[in-house]
């Protein structure tokens, strides 16, 4: 499930045939007083498999950090073979999905972004190469992405 808290970045990725409405910045609070939908993410392509296979590329290049997003539930649900191949139904979620999903390690996007954002000095930071233990230990592995 999304979560409050203070955000403290975004990127997203963009290009022809994407568009994000984003209510929110990087500094913002989101509350618990409104809806906790940060960004919309909309993408067209000339067919239903292109359309699918640039939505599943444009959440795998999505970075959010300061709250949980669902991210990865999304690329779950628009790579599943019965979204891909439009024999879903109203019952697709509680038949694929009862139980959410498992947590996800981030994305190679969101690891560069994190390197980059790591003040100097910091485990993993630009001063010094990033080993897969400094990246395990790093501040903003848990729980600023987990989508």
């Amino acid at each position: 499930l999304p979560s409050t808290g203070v955000i403290g970045g975004m990127s997203w990725p963009e290009g022809p045939g994407r568009r994000f409405e984003v209510g929110f910045e990087a500094g913002d609070e989101v509350t618990s007083y409104y809806d906790p939908m940060i960004a919309k993410l909309i993408v067209w392509d000339e067919t239903r498999e292109r359309a699918t296979r640039k939505m599943l590329r444009v959440l795998d290049d999505s970075v959010v950090f300061g709250v949980k997003v669902n991210i990865s539930y999304l690329k779950a649900i628009v790579g599943h073979p019965d979204f891909v191949d439009a024999s879903m139904t109203t019952q697709f979620i509680e038949k694929n999905f009862p139980d959410g999903l498992e947590p996800r390690r981030p994305s190679p996007v969101a690891e560069a972004f994190a390197r980059r954002a790591l003040p100097a000095g910091v485990s993993g930071g630009p001063s010094g190469p990033v080993s897969g233990g400094a990246l395990a230990s790093a501040p903003w592995r848990s729980p600023w992405r987990l989508g």
